[in-house]
């Protein structure tokens, strides 16, 4: 699933102040050249824990973080996104609990919980549930795997169809260049 070069492990959530901190780190023994760090994956799907091999960064204010590409944590710009709870000041990557919603994430909508636009997507229209349907307002399921499937369906119509229409003129073409009518 993961393409780090470590090893990571999903967690339910990461640890929200310096004890619970150290008390995952010794958990987790990183050992060596690592340390214990805990953050949202590249997605957003998942939080994950992870031994780094990366010296402690200094990350500015007004961005989280989430670990990408092969396991390094990059900034994810939020002071215009989130509705609060943006990093007001420079802050470690050890230190990221300090602002807890770095770390709060909405798995199904692979977003974090304060931005604007996640507030948006999670919105009293929908409710997610674990099976991978929704609620409406009013409590009526939703299969959403039904939808996108009927979306493919219609797009792959659309598509044969102009595929279609496309011979169809070509050969209209090649016809009647092989008469000797080059004017169509």
């Amino acid at each position: 699933m993961y393409s780090y070069r470590f090893k990571v492990y999903p967690v339910d959530e990461c640890p929200m102040n310096r004890t619970e901190f150290e008390r995952a780190a010794r958990r987790r023994n990183c050992t060596g050249n690592t340390r214990y760090l805990c953050a949202p994956d590249k997605y957003l799907a998942s939080l994950i824990e992870f031994c780094t091999d990366q010296k402690k960064s200094l990350y500015v204010k007004d961005n989280c973080i989430k670990l990408e590409g092969s396991g390094y944590l990059n900034h994810y710009k939020c002071v215009d996104k989130f509705i609060s709870g943006c990093p007001t000041a420079a802050y470690t990557d050890e230190e990221i609990y300090k602002y807890p919603a770095c770390l709060s994430i909405n798995r199904q909508v692979m977003c974090f919980l304060a931005d604007k636009n996640c507030q948006e997507k999670h919105s009293a229209t929908t409710k997610a549930n674990d099976n991978g349907t929704s609620e409406d307002h009013e409590g009526n399921e939703i299969n959403q795997a039904g939808s996108d499937t009927h979306s493919l369906n219609v797009a792959i119509i659309v598509l044969s169809v102009l595929i279609l229409v496309l011979c169809g003129i070509i050969f209209y073409i090649a016809r009647k260049r092989k008469r000797g009518n080059y004017f169509i």
